[in-house]
């Protein structure tokens, strides 16, 4: 049906409309051909608990017991969120958030959350300052915040802290 209303509308246009509106489907199909799509290989997450959703969201949970944030392999994806948690099958512990900790990733919102969080370094969330507009930090026994740990997030615009205390 929607076939024949639109022929019947290009039946009725003048030829050099058709021509222009044929040259615009042309050209809207070869963008959207161009226009990669995100594959599970395109994640940036080196750590097998986390998974992406596409370019919208990765989330890592039952990650087990962790020094550090794992590296991310270097993509150009700006995601919308990361979310570093402790599920319900099992456990997160990530004691520190090193330096540069999220170097080759790109999202706009991180959230932690009851990971057993204790210590934050120095420019730790610095690799997202272009990006990070959203820092949310949650039910965490945090203990070190070294100076500059917030160092190098230009584009922060809110910053939740809210603490597990004893």
């Amino acid at each position: 049906m929607v076939g024949d209303a639109l022929g019947v509308y290009l039946a009725f246009q003048q030829p050099w409309q058709r021509r222009r509106l044929s040259c615009l489907l042309a050209v809207v199909a070869v963008l959207a051909a161009a226009v990669p799509t995100p594959t599970l290989e395109d994640c940036p997450a080196t750590n097998p608990h986390c998974q992406c959703k596409g370019t919208f969201s990765i989330t890592c949970e039952n990650m087990g017991s962790l020094s550090q944030v794992p590296p991310w392999t270097p993509s150009s994806n700006v995601y919308y969120y990361l979310r570093m948690k402790s599920g319900t099958n099992g456990t997160t512990t990530l004691s520190t958030i090193q330096t540069a900790a999220f170097k080759g990733l790109k999202t706009q919102r991180l959230f932690l959350e009851y990971i057993g969080l204790t210590t934050v370094q120095s420019r730790a969330f610095s690799e997202l300052g272009d990006v990070l507009i959203i820092l949310y930090i949650q039910h965490n026994p945090i203990e070190t915040f070294q100076e500059g740990a917030f160092d190098g997030l230009d584009q922060l615009e809110l910053l939740w802290l809210a603490l597990q205390t004893a």
